[in-house]
């Protein structure tokens, strides 16, 4: 019994170093999965960034596309 008691502070303060390594694993777990959907976030605006971009050029080209028709019809027109 007396073997026992003396173990006990022992026992207590590996229980509780116990628990603070898993406190600490499971709050590293959270921010890396944190900073995983923040990256995943970033990553969302910047595809939707490129795309207005390129639904811009796109646009761009069809206005182009557009006036060089129109200036293929005077020039035809001319001759």
């Amino acid at each position: 019994m007396d073997y026992i008691l003396s173990l006990l502070p022992s026992i207590l303060f590996a229980v509780i170093v116990g628990f603070f390594v898993l406190y600490i694993y499971k709050k590293r777990k959270q921010l890396s999965t944190e900073s995983v959907i923040r990256e995943l976030d970033e990553s969302k605006s910047s595809a939707k960034i490129k795309e207005k971009e390129l639904s811009n050029k796109e646009h761009e080209i069809d206005l182009l596309k557009e006036k060089l028709s129109d200036f293929e019809e005077i020039k035809n027109k001319k001759i």
